[in-house]
């Protein structure tokens, strides 16, 4: 299937994407809707901007999983409400995700690591206490459950309340 832009609508009903291509030419795919949804086709696009969006996610209280093989796919993912939770290859360095405030993105399986970058306002969840969070390149074995910040890595302060 070859689509320039794509809307996908759901109220009632969980949405199952599979099978094929989705090729984007130059817009983004917008999935809306109030329950889970699911898409496991292979998504590529002809954006050559890493900050252009080429998917919205805004499944209100409900998650969108992403599967498949998203290599072609190069922009930014913007979760505007709901969650978004990729497996395997679906995230890869050539795509970033921007997460809207009171959504949530969960960080496992070595997702953070594929993903370009992840930003925004929303939550990260890890996994069981087990997954390490890691900023730059750490030095030596860590403990899990931990917190990396290695070379390249920081964390900075917040705002200061006056």
């Amino acid at each position: 299937m070859n689509l320039k832009s794509g809307l996908v609508l759901h109220r009632n009903q969980k949405p199952v994407i599979k099978g094929g291509t989705i090729a984007l030419d130059g817009h983004p795919l917008i999935l809306m809707g109030r329950q889970d949804s699911s898409i496991s086709s292979r998504i590529t696009s002809t954006n050559t901007d890493p900050a252009a969006p080429v998917l919205i996610v805004s499944s209100g209280a409900g998650n969108c999983s992403l599967w498949g093989d998203n290599s072609g796919l190069i922009g930014t993912v913007y979760v505007a409400a709901g969650g978004l939770t990729p497996s395997g290859n679906a995230l890869t360095t050539s795509t970033s995700v921007e997460l809207a405030t009171g959504t949530s993105f969960p960080v496992g399986w070595n997702v953070s690591a594929q993903a370009g970058a992840v930003g925004g306002l929303g939550t990260l969840k890890f996994g069981d206490g087990k997954t390490k969070l890691q900023l730059g390149e750490p030095s030596g074995t860590v403990a899990q459950g931990t917190i990396v910040v290695g070379k390249g890595g920081r964390i900075a302060p917040g705002e200061k309340d006056t």
